[in-house]
């Protein structure tokens, strides 16, 4: 009985995916490279570009595979002035900004990492880039055992995937490690 209802579970996950993996969390570097080719517009551009439709800071920011055929997209989560926290796309080759979907309230973690930073998520970015170049793909605002952080994932030239945390208030490195 277990293990049917373990096949129910897994057949239902692939079903949500379009019969692949998750979509951001088993790419190869090949995979991301492959996406990361199609762009025009940087992660840290990306940001901006939502901000610049809806005011607010930044909390997450990524890289996805447009469906069918569609071009890429960054997708960016932002909390507004009014605390509500919105998910917007943005056009990895034209940079154009759309609301998503406002999720609502912003959930309270969210805006007390956000009271942490002296630095925004494109400025973390970009300090990541300039510790150690290699191609934004995904950025957010995160928490390491109870400390403020931002997590940077960057695709080197050598094809390995490095993840960066930096300090919210200086965008120093704190620590590094391949993905």
């Amino acid at each position: 009985m277990r293990l049917r209802s373990g096949t129910l579970l897994l057949a239902a996950t692939l079903s949500l995916y379009g019969g692949s993996a998750a979509p951001s969390l088993a790419r190869s570097a090949a995979e991301w490279l492959s996406l990361a080719g199609a762009v025009q517009i940087g992660l840290s551009q990306a940001v901006e570009k939502a901000q610049a439709v809806v005011s607010g800071e930044a909390i997450d920011a990524e890289l996805e595979e447009g469906r069918k055929g569609a071009a890429p997209y960054y997708a960016v989560t932002l909390v507004s002035p009014a605390n509500e926290e919105v998910r917007l796309r943005v056009n990895a080759r034209t940079g154009d900004a759309a609301v998503e979907k406002n999720k609502g309230p912003a959930e309270a973690r969210h805006v007390k990492r956000l009271a942490d930073t002296r630095i925004t998520l494109a400025q973390a970015v970009d300090a990541a880039v300039a510790a150690m170049p290699g191609k934004p793909l995904e950025a957010q605002l995160d928490s390491d055992w109870g400390r403020t952080r931002y997590k940077v994932k960057l695709l080197r030239a050598d094809l390995s995937i490095m993840k960066l945390r930096l300090d919210p208030a200086t965008g120093a490195v704190t620590s590094q490690e391949m993905d």
